[in-house]
């Protein structure tokens, strides 16, 4: 059971890899897939809805910095709990999103993001691959936490 999960989060990885290359080539100008999907590519500098967003580059680096030590406590946290033979499905999910998102700001100077949602004046903040797995991965680490007693 662990080979897989170990290889779905590889897959994953790559995944948003090769989505954010995509993205790249062909979102400059927006996409529109649906009625509800746009696929528009945005450079974003700060946190989740790009919060603490800035042209500073002192600010991006601390940002860029604090996102890289959270990255290794958690990865650390995760290291021990496998040892354990905990379920570590969550914390796997958020840690490769966000080691994803890492690349990004050192090789784009920003995370890529390019999938919009949206229906009629409604729109939700631009998001990519990674963003997506670490939502879902703090939802199942979250579910774990109030709901299963390991």
């Amino acid at each position: 059971m662990k080979k897989v999960l170990l290889f779905t989060i590889l897959l994953l990885f790559f995944f948003d890899r090769i989505t954010k290359l995509w993205a790249l080539s062909c979102c400059i100008e927006p996409f529109e897939a649906t009625n509800y999907l746009t696929f528009l590519l945005t450079y974003n500098r700060g946190v989740s809805f790009s919060l603490f967003s800035s042209p500073d580059t002192t600010l991006f680096i601390l940002v860029s910095l604090f996102s890289a030590f959270i990255t290794l406590l958690l990865g650390i946290y995760t290291y021990r709990a496998w040892l354990q033979n905990k379920n570590i499905t969550g914390e796997l999910l958020v840690c490769v999103g966000s080691c994803s998102n890492l690349l990004d700001r050192f090789f784009y100077g920003a995370v890529i993001d390019f999938i919009l949602v949206h229906y009629k004046t409604w729109s939700f903040a631009i998001f990519n691959i990674a963003d997506s797995a670490i939502v879902l991965g703090v939802g199942i680490m979250a579910y774990h936490i109030f709901f299963i007693q390991e």
